[in-house]
């Protein structure tokens, strides 16, 4: 069974293109396991504690989160199944978990998306060398107004800087030569039929009547708590692309220019108000750093596993 695997910045527009192909008869999208923050992660720790120990505490626990139990999976059949491979890893369990929800969907592509897997992207590709990986990118300045809306409260440096953070790795990936197709937001809206038939063309499908007039995702696997992406069940409009410019003032536009800097510009959006006196001071860009810190800081304790259980204050009630 073929696969592949879609991330990029958190409100970027990746439900929304889960969503649309989802739509796909032959294809199947799960929603944000976010398996490799949970268990790969932390894989060294089997050497600690033990196999039981961690199938007991960690992999059960796993399978009992919201959006692994939506799936109606059987998860001791999964785990079963794992445990009789010959060569035994947790992306084999990936494998397991994908393969197994494809079969109950009737489709022969099974995709995966979550939006902080692009930090794991080179262990992806190297795990599964033929699944194609997709990118979202999206305007900062319309990312940050998103975020904003969602938690209620401007926090424009942060968030900035943590599209920043994403920007960068991207860039670094790319500069490995990690086989990662990139789709901006806008021209998924603007360009909606090239775009589509392009990645369906990626993913050896054709064009169905469902996808090339997606009138709204079904949202069957997105749990009631994330109401916030009301937007996936609705046809696609273009006026979102710039409704960041009604809901930001011009100083908070400055920031986020201010602190995206050049990548703006190499991510292909233009500045639309320049630098304003005030608008990048020292303290912010100070706090910009410090954010930016701290984010990779607490990546690379996930990713070595030392501290496998701990969520960075961006991901806290996810």
């Amino acid at each position: 069974m073929e696969k592949f695997f879609i991330f990029g910045c958190p409100r970027s527009g990746t439900t929304l293109f889960q969503e649309i192909l989802d739509q796909h008869p032959k294809i199947a999208v799960l929603h944000e396991t976010r398996f490799m923050r949970t268990i790969w992660a932390g894989r060294y720790w089997r050497y600690v504690f033990g196999e039981r120990w961690i199938r007991q505490h960690v992999l059960n626990s796993f399978f009992e989160e919201p959006n692994i139990k939506v799936l109606g999976l059987d998860s001791e059949m999964i785990l079963d199944s794992w445990e009789k491979r010959q060569t035994r890893s947790f992306m084999g369990l990936m494998d397991e978990l994908m393969v197994a929800y494809g079969t109950k969907c009737g489709a022969s592509i099974v995709g995966e998306k979550t939006p902080i897997h692009l930090g794991f992207a080179e262990a992806l590709a190297e795990a599964f060398p033929e699944a194609p990986l997709f990118c979202l990118v999206r305007d900062p300045r319309a990312v940050v107004s998103s975020w904003n809306k969602l938690h209620g409260v401007s926090a424009v440096e942060g968030n900035a800087s943590r599209w920043c953070y994403y920007w960068d790795y991207l860039q670094s990936c790319l500069a490995r030569g990690l086989p990662i197709r990139v789709i901006r937001y806008e021209e998924l809206l603007l360009n909606y039929q090239n775009v589509i038939t392009d990645v369906l063309g990626d993913l050896d499908v054709p064009m169905v009547d469902e996808v090339a007039h997606f009138n709204g995702g079904k949202g069957k696997l997105i749990p009631p708590k994330e109401s916030h992406k009301d937007n996936v069940f609705k046809p696609i409009i273009t006026d979102r692309i710039s409704s960041w410019e009604s809901e930001l003032d011009e100083l908070d536009i400055a920031k986020i220019e201010g602190i995206c800097g050049y990548r703006l510009e190499d991510s292909g959006y233009q500045p639309k108000v320049g630098s304003r006196p005030g608008a990048c001071t020292g303290s912010v860009r100070w706090r910009s750093l410090k954010a930016r810190f701290t984010i990779v800081r607490r990546y690379w304790m996930y990713r070595v596993g030392l501290r496998p259980y701990f969520k960075p204050k961006f991901l806290r009630g996810r």
